[in-house]
């Protein structure tokens, strides 16, 4: 009878060892329809292969994905995109693009200088930064600097930065 009770034990642990890999697969399989049917629409929208848009939803969400295509109508740039956003703020990143092209988005860092109310504050600022006050020691300032900061800024430095909404960007980068 021991024997007996040993072999239905073994027997009935299989089986419902069985039942609970069975369960564990069918929850699987649900996860992961639903996460297709989550991507599909990315996929199809996007012109992806479901595994690709698959990845991209582990990253970002369903909406910045979506906005990132009508805007662009393409996806390589979509991890730089939201990391500048997030350190500069969308302001400045829609500044950047709307001057260059979100393929520079790369570049936002060192392109970037500051918020300045207008050319002339800048020139002003960026030469005293340089130079001091270099009239007080009797040095002076470099041939390029205009007493007039709106000229300085005309003559010479506007061909090294730019001035878009209250925004410096350098152009050399």
């Amino acid at each position: 009878m021991k024997m007996f009770s040993i072999f239905w034990w073994l027997w009935y642990y299989k089986d419902v060892r069985q039942l609970f890999i069975m369960a564990f697969e069918f929850l699987k399989a649900i996860k992961l329809n639903n996460q297709v049917n989550e991507a599909l629409p990315v996929a199809q929208t996007c012109n992806l292969d479901i595994l690709d848009t698959l990845d991209l939803l582990e990253d970002f969400d369903k909406d910045q994905i979506l906005y990132m295509w009508e805007r662009f109508k393409d996806l390589t740039y979509i991890s730089e995109f939201f990391q500048a956003v997030e350190d500069f703020g969308e302001s400045i990143v829609e500044s950047f693009i709307d001057l260059w092209s979100v393929d520079d988005i790369e570049y936002i860092g060192d392109a970037f200088y500051g918020h300045y109310d207008s050319e002339k504050q800048f020139a002003e600022e960026l030469v005293t930064d340089c130079y001091g006050s270099g009239c007080d020691k009797g040095i002076g300032y470099p041939y390029w600097v205009v007493t007039d900061w709106q000229a300085t800024w005309d003559t010479a430095l506007r061909f090294d930065y730019d001035f878009y909404d209250g925004i410096i960007w350098r152009t050399a980068w």
